[in-house]
């Protein structure tokens, strides 16, 4: 089975299930740049409840580029505004300790594209969970649909907590005590509440899955 999807900032958990139940992954990066998806967010768990973490891009809403190369907007400090937050809402969580110095040299390394950015991201997640896939960034062209996992654009902001219950990855979280549990944030809140932990989590059988796309 193949997977093709896009590359987010910090992925979903389900992208996570999604992409250890390949063989292969191919990551779209010839498209028109999106707004209003995770090409260029993450969303979280905080004291006030789940909260989307924005990555500024030159053009802001009127960027027209092709994903791979646009651009990052440095006007802002918004890696510092970032791991501020992400501090702050895991400062207490059990594994924010082991993976703090290495987030904070990622979180101080410059990158020139939402791509070159997300991809360490995600290289910086695949090792924390022994994620091995071999990943690709050239289109992809089926022979056989039927062995096809299509997630281009199947997790927006709009849609991405609107899943199964069957699908539902549950663990604890930092503040679960006060607004209850959120299910399928960026994997950021799974590895530093579960640790290595994670894998085990995303690899525990699932039912077929669905959003309600809007």
């Amino acid at each position: 089975m193949v997977l093709v999807t896009e590359m987010h900032y910090f992925p979903l958990i389900n992208n996570y299930v999604d992409m250890l139940n390949v063989g292969n992954i191919y990551f779209t990066q010839d498209a028109v740049f999106k707004k209003s998806t995770f090409r260029n967010r993450m969303v979280i768990s905080s004291s006030t409840g789940p909260i989307e973490l924005s990555i500024p891009i030159l053009g802001g809403r009127n960027c027209k580029q092709i994903y791979s190369e646009v651009e990052i907007d440095y006007k802002t400090d918004w890696q510092s505004l970032h791991f501020k937050s992400i501090c702050t809402a895991y400062g207490k969580a059990p594994w924010f300790s082991h993976y703090h110095a290495e987030l904070t040299a990622l979180y101080t390394t410059r990158f020139t594209t939402v791509a070159s950015w997300n991809f360490n991201c995600i290289e910086w997640a695949n090792k924390k969970l022994k994620i091995d896939k071999q990943i690709n960034f050239q289109s992809f062209k089926p022979t056989d649909e039927q062995q096809v996992l299509n997630r281009v654009d199947f997790y927006k902001p709009s849609n991405y907590s609107q899943i199964s219950i069957d699908s539902i990855i549950n663990y604890p979280q930092v503040f679960q005590y006060r607004n209850g549990f959120h299910v399928n944030l960026s994997i950021l809140d799974l590895l530093l509440n579960e640790g290595p932990n994670a894998r085990n989590l995303i690899l525990t059988p699932k039912k077929t899955y669905s959003v309600r796309n809007q």
